[in-house]
């Protein structure tokens, strides 16, 4: 076992990249209704720090400082880390790979690793395509990330690491899949600390704009939407956290920060109606001005539900629509009926809840009529406040994406 002493020093910079231009002349408005914090690399930085004391971390969220590729680069080189860490989604892709090519040139002896959806769906492709890249980090990092880290501060090179792949000689090598992580509360709580907390701002219901952070209570989304990408890190097998420990950690964000609304990243809120009860319950102990909310399923509801949300302070719902034809919808294996949906957005409008609904066009199948039958759909539900319309794209990994591979589309 490899002493915590040898990594006293060994600096990290994880790299969350500025993505906002990939919305075009749209890009404002993306931002204000984008600007997440990044929660996945502060729950890894947060994962080395428990680990390994004596380790320096910086995050830097490009997006949220206003920095462009230049001054990223800049900053980076200056705090002239051991290992460079990006995440990326599959549109970002490319602005990693270019930012790890500039790096290499400023700083040639760092290594760089990357992780995140892209890497995980694709990460002997991803390694393939950009020659400046050591190391892809597949599925969860928080293990496997602290394995490599523990190996470099030590002067090792690494062998084999379960989600690990490696260039090794110009050959890249995989890594055996990882298992996923049975007991989420052994995670500490996310690194937010490293993050420009005041940066991150949303409008909430009643109260405008107000400071906010992310948090989850469960990992994998056990539906099988096959546009969807999300199981690709998390899989499909649910694993919770501890309730009681969920809501210390949004305790202690509000004594630090003073943040009073939180977003549930979770894909299904209510995935688990007892579980949501205890967590409003939970909420309204604390005795703290919090609200919250979340988007769920509309066939894991009832209008009790809902109530007890609001009296908890959960002000806004949002619901995945996808489409108003049922065929469509079963063809995406939404696994739900417009009638179930017409119902939920009725029942959060009782509740007294702010309504978010979003849907996609143009998939494999669409037609004209199919594309009328959603927005027809839509527009008949007098209690949805916000619609979002969202251009079907087959993600890599995604049952969609290996469909109209398959069909050479």
């Amino acid at each position: 076992m490899l002493q915590y002493q040898a990594v006293q020093g060994y600096r990290v910079v994880f790299i969350h990249p500025s993505w906002s231009h990939v919305y075009g002349s749209y890009r404002h408005a993306a931002r204000l209704a984008l600007l997440f914090p990044p929660l996945g690399i502060c729950c890894l930085a947060a994962a080395l720090r428990q680990r390994f004391p004596g380790i320096e971390l910086r995050v830097i969220d490009a997006e949220a400082e206003g920095w462009n590729d230049a001054r990223v680069q800049e900053e980076v080189t200056r705090y002239a880390p051991d290992l460079v860490a990006f995440t990326s989604t599959t549109p970002l892709a490319d602005r990693v790979y270019a930012l790890s090519a500039a790096l290499r040139r400023t700083l040639p002896t760092a290594l760089q690793a990357a992780g995140g959806s892209h890497f995980t769906v694709l990460p002997g492709e991803a390694l393939a395509a950009c020659a400046t890249l050591d190391f892809a980090v597949a599925g969860e990092g928080e293990e496997t990330l602290a394995e490599l880290v523990a190996c470099l501060a030590a002067g090792q090179e690494p062998g084999p690491i379960a989600g690990l792949y490696q260039r090794r000689n110009q050959e890249i090598l995989p890594g055996k899949p990882r298992p996923l992580l049975a007991d989420l509360d052994r995670l500490p709580f996310p690194a937010r600390d490293l993050l420009p907390v005041s940066r991150y701002g949303w409008s909430v219901p009643g109260l405008g704009l107000r400071p906010f952070t992310t948090f989850f209570t469960v990992r994998g989304c056990p539906f099988q939407c096959i546009f969807c990408s999300a199981r690709n890190i998390f899989g499909r097998t649910v694993r919770t956290r501890n309730l009681e420990r969920v809501t210390e950690e949004l305790k202690e964000v509000h004594g630090r920060w003073g943040i009073t609304h939180f977003f549930d990243i979770d894909d299904t809120v209510t995935l688990d109606p007892k579980r949501t009860r205890d967590l409003c319950r939970l909420l309204r102990g604390t005795g703290l001005p919090l609200t919250w909310e979340g988007s769920t399923r509309a066939e894991n509801l009832t209008l009790e539900l809902l109530q007890e949300m609001r009296a908890s302070g959960f002000v806004r719902i949002s619901f995945g629509i996808e489409s108003g034809n049922p065929g469509v919808l079963k063809l995406l294996q939404k696994g739900t009926d417009l009638g179930y949906i017409r119902q939920a957005f009725r029942w959060a409008k009782e509740a007294g809840m702010e309504t978010k609904g979003s849907a996609i066009l143009g998939h494999p199948s669409e037609t004209r009529k199919t594309l009328r039958d959603t927005l027809r759909y839509c527009w008949s539900i007098p209690q949805m406040d916000q619609l979002y319309l969202n251009i079907c794209t087959p993600y890599p990994g995604t049952p969609l994406f290996k469909r109209m591979e398959a069909e050479g589309r």
